[in-house]
């Protein structure tokens, strides 16, 4: 069944414990969090004018959570204290929790056919200086990371940058 979703917005006194790693993927059981994004080992200049590190962790739940009356906050600084990012809660100084509407995209067959089919209606209107971006599991381009490398080579082809 679906899950839940939370994303919880941190900054961050001190860089996190997590190398050049712009995110990672966490499949262990007993932990909320499927994703930890530390947005300034993609972009150096994502670290803030006070010296501050935004990251981000996305959070999974059963769907009968009560996510409302869940410290998503805590969850999400006690996991992290778990993986080793940050060594106390108080390195965290700024939170802000959001339940998400929408969720984790779900790979499906009907879901990869609605992508590819969306695609293709864009494709076929032939405008010229519009670049169909994100994902396309049909092609292998799903993850974030698939979804950024294919975007940058084919703003890099349409403007031949070297």
């Amino acid at each position: 069944p679906p899950r839940k979703q939370a994303n919880v917005y941190l900054l961050l006194e001190s860089q996190p414990e997590m190398g050049e790693l712009y995110y990672f993927y966490c499949f262990d059981r007993g932990f909320h969090t499927f994703r930890v994004t530390n947005y300034s080992a993609y972009c150096p200049d994502a670290r803030r004018a006070d010296g501050s590190y935004p990251v981000c962790i996305e959070l999974h739940f059963d769907p009968g959570a009560d996510l409302k009356s869940s410290d998503l906050v805590a969850v999400a600084a006690d996991e992290l204290m778990k993986f080793g990012v940050i060594k106390s809660k108080a390195s965290i100084s700024f939170s802000k929790a959001q339940i998400s509407n929408a969720g984790f995209p779900v790979l499906t067959l009907r879901n990869t056919q609605a992508m590819r089919s969306l695609r293709e209606s864009v494709r076929s209107q032939e405008i010229r200086n519009l670049i169909v971006a994100g994902q396309a599991p049909d092609l292998g381009i799903f993850f974030l990371h698939d979804v950024l490398e294919h975007n940058f080579n084919a703003l890099r082809s349409y403007l031949h940058w070297n």
